[in-house]
């Protein structure tokens, strides 16, 4: 308990652990919605595809992600993972709830499967610039294990609940709006992007004077 308290402290990882938190519980959920939505349109083969359809841009887009999280700092980059996460979610939840044709349907979560994966790096890159200490920072390292798991559980958890009242389509539009949710975090990584970025290009700079 010692280590969540250290986490609990910063009001910075406050913020970054519960957006997280959604971030994880929307990932997982997604999944779960939109294979039981696949199934239901083609059977176990049809849902296998899309599965692993939805695994491509993972293999893609990880690359860009950590060249964004780079160059943008991580915490521009966060906040442009969970706005393409929650539109592109919204999109998959329309798309359903309209009764658009399934190829539809997959492409927002194949877009989505791709927005999901810039959110990542970008945590990997913010952060180091939130914590105070290396105490912190290795507190905040396990307390971000034990989200993700917990994650694990609550989406699909939600999920199946949501899809057993009205369907993957309340589903997806749920997690469209936990998606929502994450984005309104911004204000608290926004001030850490502009404190951050002035002391890596001091660094960057010290570095390049200093004699080979």
């Amino acid at each position: 308990m010692a280590v969540l308290r250290r986490v609990l402290r910063n009001s910075g990882l406050r913020r970054v652990a519960a957006a997280f938190l959604g971030f994880g519980a929307a990932e997982y959920g997604v999944w779960v919605a939109v294979l039981v939505f696949a199934y239901g349109h083609g059977g176990a083969t049809m849902s296998a595809a899309v599965a692993v359809v939805q695994l491509l841009p993972a293999a893609v887009v990880a690359p860009f992600g950590a060249a964004l999280a780079d160059r943008r700092g991580g915490a521009s980059a966060l906040r442009i993972g969970y706005l393409l996460q929650a539109l592109t979610i919204g999109f998959s939840a329309v798309a359903m709830l309209a009764g658009a044709p399934p190829a539809i349907v997959y492409s927002g979560a194949v877009l989505a499967a791709g927005a999901v994966t810039l959110t990542r790096p970008a945590q990997g890159a913010l952060l180091p610039v939130l914590v105070r200490t290396p105490d912190e920072l290795t507190a905040a390292d396990v307390v971000w294990g034990w989200v993700e798991s917990v994650s694990l559980m609550i989406g699909p958890a939600l999920a199946g609940l949501l899809i057993t009242i009205d369907g993957s389509g309340l589903a997806l539009a749920v997690f469209a709006c936990v998606g929502c949710g994450d984005r309104a975090f911004h204000g608290a990584f926004s001030e850490h992007d502009r404190t951050s970025r002035p002391r890596q290009e001091s660094t960057s700079r010290s570095e390049r004077a200093r004699p080979a």
